[in-house]
C-alpha cells in the first residue's frame, strides 16, 4: 500500500506546537483523514479515520469514552468503542497493511 495523493487541508507551525489535517489517498482506494497536534514536538492529540470497503475505523485519544480501560486512547470499529494502544501515523499505517488488528 502506498500514498497515491495527500491532501494537506491546514498545517500550523508555532514555535512549540504544531497542528496538521491531511486526508491521504491510499493505492488500493482507501482513504485515511490524519489529524494530529504536537506540543514541543510531543504528539499530544490525534485521530487517524480510515475508510475502505470494510468499513470505517478511527483511532483517537478523545477524551470522551472514560469507560474504556485504555482511555483516553481507544478505537471506533464501526460503531463499536474499544480499547486501544497509544497510536502515531507509522503504527496506523502498519495496522492497515496487516488487514486492520486492532487494539
Amino acid at each position: 500500500m502506498q500514498v497515491r495523493y495527500l491532501a494537506i487541508k491546514e498545517m500550523i507551525q508555532l514555535p512549540d506546537d504544531e497542528k496538521l489535517h491531511a486526508i491521504a489517498y491510499l493505492s488500493d482506494e482507501t482513504v485515511l483523514h490524519i489529524r494530529e497536534r504536537y506540543h514541543k514536538g510531543v504528539l499530544i492529540k490525534y485521530s487517524y479515520h480510515y475508510i475502505s470497503e470494510f468499513g470505517i475505523f478511527r483511532w483517537d485519544n478523545v477524551p470522551h469514552h472514560s469507560s474504556v480501560l485504555t482511555f483516553p486512547y481507544h478505537c471506533h470499529i464501526h460503531d463499536e468503542v474499544k480499547e486501544s494502544l497509544p497510536m502515531d501515523i507509522i503504527t496506523v499505517f502498519k495496522k492497515i497493511e496487516s488487514g486492520l488488528e486492532i487494539n
